[in-house]
């Protein structure tokens, strides 16, 4: 028996797939991923105009805000996990040291929840200013829990470069969603003290979009 229908079978099989695929792609309002691109510029141009590209949707960050305020944070239970070690050491390290830090810049902190999760284990000074770099949707709803937890030392921003400065610059599981963090750390006027970048995909090959 010829193995060229059982091989146009399995070809008809994928194509259906990819265009099930695909559809779902575009009709689910969350954020998704599709594709490996060479650049930032082809994975954009790839999208067809009724997709809408990024996190700056409203819906996404109403779920946020539910996960935190039910203490559930993407299904664990907890708004706090164990990839969060390593920031916590090295916080608490730079904010033992170093009397005079005074604004955590949490780049693309969502709704805030690294500093209600790490205010637990962390002794804060008073004078310290934490401050989420966000997108338009997550800044609403993180303005709207820090009113209900009365968290005064919590503040939002759109822009990076409406900070003059960050004592410390801290990004988790969003740097690979920007085209150069090296740029992004430039838009301050002085570069910051410290650095702490978690959740950072690294893979030893070409790199991909």
């Amino acid at each position: 028996m010829s193995s060229r229908p059982a091989s146009l079978l399995m070809r008809i099989r994928r194509k259906l797939f990819e265009a099930y695929r695909w559809r779902r792609f575009l009709s689910v309002p969350q954020p998704v991923l599709w594709g490996v691109y060479k650049s930032f510029e082809e994975a954009r141009a790839a999208l067809p105009p009724e997709r809408k590209i990024g996190f700056d949707i409203t819906l996404l960050a109403k779920q946020y805000g539910e996960q935190f305020l039910s203490n559930n944070w993407e299904g664990s239970n907890s708004i706090i996990r164990s990839f969060d070690y390593p920031v916590l050491f090295w916080m608490r390290e730079i904010l033992f040291s170093d009397p005079n830090i005074s604004l955590i810049v949490d780049f693309g902190g969502g709704i805030g929840v690294h500093f209600y999760a790490y205010s637990g284990y962390l002794l804060l000074p008073e004078n310290l200013k934490w401050h989420v770099v966000e997108l338009p949707s997550m800044i609403a709803e993180g303005e709207s829990i820090a009113r209900q937890k009365n968290a005064r030392q919590l503040y939002f921003s759109a822009q990076i470069s409406t900070l003059a400065r960050a004592d410390v610059f801290f990004a988790s599981g969003v740097v690979h969603y920007v085209d150069s963090l090296a740029s992004l750390l430039r838009s301050l006027s002085s570069l910051p003290q410290y650095l702490l970048l978690n959740r950072l995909p690294l893979y030893d090959g070409e790199s991909f979009v």
